[in-house]
């Protein structure tokens, strides 16, 4: 059994110094390795790499893993955005409909009791 508190201290800032971002970061990688292998890549990230090394392969695969890495990242943070502002926004809209019953029920209530 895992203690409540052991992940605590690495909810630091410096995320160097946390081994649960090094693994996530460790997988980004690999995964940009995997895509870069295959020959499956971002084409707009390895114009970027390409443009960014003049024109050397070597260092434009070096910084295609760095930069798709980070595109990989980006991807994750604005999905994980998108789907808090959905949710968000369907419970706006729940809110709305539970205060569109309540006044429906009210204005029959209100029309029974005058019948």
């Amino acid at each position: 059994m895992i203690p409540m508190g052991l992940f605590d201290k690495f909810k630091r800032k410096d995320l160097k110094d946390n081994p649960l971002s090094r693994k996530g970061e460790e997988a980004l990688y690999r995964q940009a390795l995997n895509e870069l292998e295959s020959g499956s890549i971002n084409k707009g990230v390895f114009a970027k790499a390409l443009a960014d090394s003049s024109g050397d392969e070597g260092k434009a695969h070096s910084l295609y893993l760095k930069y798709r890495t980070q595109s990989i990242l980006d991807d994750k943070v604005l999905h994980s955005i998108r789907k808090e502002e959905e949710a968000k926004n369907r419970e706006e809209r729940n809110d709305r409909l539970r205060r569109i019953f309540v006044i429906i029920v009210i204005v029959l209530i209100i029309c029974f009791y005058n019948l």
